[in-house]
């Protein structure tokens, strides 16, 4: 498995897919409305993928629905690494917090803002995912009460714990480290 191919597991994982353990070795299942993630998703997995297939086709089901899609990858040894779930995910690499940051994060504020990382629905728990960014030398900061993150009236923060909160410049560093851009995560001025 490629560094890409894992990162892209470890980032699924994170987000709480299911984990099969069918045949001797275990499997990943991802399901979605959302075809053209699905297919982002089966792009990166490259020969990991089994592909994309319609898992519940919204006539069979109800009118109100949408057709369910889903990936699976190739049952592989690596994945018995990762059979306790977002819990068995130990280290944030590039690939896992680039996919994490394109999707969750949002840059907040004009000049000085910060980066936040929305978990909310996610399988892994904040604190842990904060335990990890620290391990890479990123602290987040958190809601005093006032309105502000500790210590500086320039780092927004977010009223739930689920949403992990990195000061300016550490943002920045982060995205410059993943070698994304910031306008990825911000809207333009």
């Amino acid at each position: 498995m490629s560094e890409l191919q894992l990162g892209v597991v470890e980032y699924l994982i994170l987000r709480g897919v299911t984990i099969e353990d069918r045949t001797s070795h275990p499997s990943i299942d991802v399901f979605s409305t959302d075809r053209e993630l699905l297919r982002a998703y089966d792009d990166l997995l490259g020969w990991l993928s089994n592909g994309i297939r319609l898992y519940k086709d919204s006539d069979t089901t109800t009118k109100r629905l949408n057709d369910v899609y889903a990936i699976s990858t190739i049952p592989h040894p690596e994945l018995e690494n990762y059979a306790e779930g977002s819990t068995s995910v130990k280290s944030l690499s590039n690939s896992c917090l680039k996919a994490t940051i394109i999707t969750a994060g949002t840059f907040v504020g004009d000049l000085f803002g910060s980066l936040q990382i929305d978990l909310r629905g996610w399988d892994v728990d904040s604190d842990r995912f904060a335990d990890m960014l620290a391990d890479r030398g990123y602290d987040t900061v958190s809601y005093d009460g006032d309105g502000y993150a500790r210590n500086s009236p320039t780092h927004r923060y977010h009223y739930s714990d689920d949403v992990l909160v990195l000061e300016h410049y550490d943002a920045m560093n982060l995205l410059d480290e993943i070698d994304l851009s910031l306008e990825t995560v911000a809207e333009p001025i």
